[in-house]
């Protein structure tokens, strides 16, 4: 997958995660594992406060 690719993906997942919530709540979390073929691990979380 090219970075185009990626960057659309990644942006489609939020777009359907954020729809109809308080964007200004929400956070991203990206974690880079050492190895693998999935070497990232994306969490979105909804915060209060």
């Amino acid at each position: 997958m090219d970075e185009t690719a990626f960057k659309a993906k990644v942006n489609e997942l939020i777009a359907a995660y954020t729809k109809g919530k308080d964007v200004g709540k929400l956070r991203i979390v990206m974690k880079r594992k050492e190895s693998g073929e999935n070497p990232f691990k994306l969490k979105m979380k909804e915060v209060n406060g």
